[in-house]
């Protein structure tokens, strides 16, 4: 079996992945800047020279390294400078890293955001990350796989899911409409198995592809999903969307005159009612990988 290097070992995706990696039999080296789990190393990414020295003899190493968070840069004008930092130049460092270790390969955690490069910082810097492991300078040296991801949901996952069946389970999110939409996630374990096939699999060395469950589920079959999951019976009824909308813009104008981002604003509804469909079809052509746990088994997780 490969000898397997995970840095971002201590976030959500890279401790699933150490763990069950590790579960699998695979020789495995867990490092990350604040380690929480037994076994993993502590080592910042910009630090080349003792992060070469402790992937030195893994054939892939596996990024799992990223800053994710949305809030309006208008708020904080620290949030160019965090995005950049952790998900474009971390990446160069990485890679230098690699080419002192001989590195064979990188498999890079990007999202489906970087479709849209030019929406936010943080889609701009993981195309740019995407495309730099891409040049051929790099090439020379390891072949890389960029893995497009979703929203990941599952077990002790943060973020709006996370929020959205608080408030369900507690019987006051409001009856969003069904707009049709379809917004792709992926389950935390199906995206080890993914990224399991991707770390052995050297077709798909050098491409960029979406990595999502078979299913991309509407805003309102998910909250139809929380309330059957916590025993509420089914609705009919709905909020018109037009409400929603005159809300997010009271949220929108309320956060610029306190300074803040609040739970509910426009970016919310979109992730609400808005499409972000991104298949897997080439993904799971290539690599004969296909997700297992279904949305509503998946849900679960949070009750």
């Amino acid at each position: 079996m490969k000898k397997i290097a995970i840095v971002g070992a201590g976030g959500y995706v890279g401790s699933h992945l150490y763990s069950y990696l590790r579960s699998r039999g695979y020789e495995c080296t867990g490092i990350a800047r604040n380690p929480n789990i037994e076994g993993v190393l502590k080592c910042d990414i910009f630090e080349v020279d003792k992060l070469s020295a402790l992937i030195n003899g893994a054939d892939v190493v596996v990024n799992c390294v990223g800053y994710a968070h949305s809030v309006s840069s208008k708020f904080d004008k620290t949030q160019k400078f965090k995005h950049q930092s952790l998900n474009y130049e971390s990446v160069i460092s990485l890679a230098a890293s690699c080419k002192k270790a001989n590195v064979s390969k990188i498999v890079n955690i990007s999202s489906i955001k970087a479709y849209a490069p030019d929406s936010d910082f943080y889609s701009k810097y993981k195309k740019a990350a995407e495309d730099y492991l891409r040049d051929p300078a790099c090439q020379i040296f390891f072949s890389s796989v960029n893995l497009r991801i979703p929203m990941v949901f599952g077990k002790s996952s943060k973020g709006y899911l996370a929020l959205m069946a608080r408030y369900v389970k507690n019987g006051i999110f409001p009856p969003i409409p069904e707009t049709r939409n379809r917004r792709s996630m992926i389950h935390i374990d199906d995206l080890t198995t993914a990224i399991e096939v991707a770390i052995n699999n050297d077709n798909i060395n050098g491409k960029v592809l979406a990595v999502s469950a078979l299913y991309a589920p509407s805003g309102r079959e998910i909250f139809d999903k929380f309330r059957e999951i916590y025993g509420y019976r089914k609705l009919s009824i709905e909020v018109p969307k037009f409400l929603f909308v005159i809300s997010a813009i009271i949220c929108d104008i309320l956060q610029e005159v306190i300074r803040n981002e609040l739970p509910y604003n426009s970016l919310t509804l979109t992730k609400l009612m808005d499409d972000a469909y991104y298949p897997a079809e080439e993904f799971m052509s290539l690599t004969e990988w296909s997700p297992k746990i279904s949305l509503f088994e998946g849900l679960k997780d949070y009750k």
